[in-house]
């Protein structure tokens, strides 16, 4: 069973924190061990990090329209 969606304020926290450890993670992955320049590993973690964050944030839109559908709300 999946878990009810989360109201906006701890949407947007968790999406930023999610969005953060993927460009943290996927950044550093390009530095260390791609060799790539600064430039390069910054434009990769900011865009797998925007991916991520609009990703987070579109499944807590679907739960919530899932949930106002199911009960009927306009």
């Amino acid at each position: 069973m999946s878990r009810p969606p989360l109201p906006l304020p701890q949407a947007l926290q968790a999406a930023t924190a999610g969005g953060a450890a993927m460009a943290l993670g996927f950044g550093l992955l390009d530095l260390l061990v791609h060799h790539a320049s600064a430039a390069q590993s910054l434009g990769t973690a900011l865009v797998f990090g925007g991916v991520s964050f609009v990703g987070d944030l579109g499944l807590e839109g679907w739960r919530a329209w899932r949930v106002r559908a199911a009960s009927g709300a306009k």
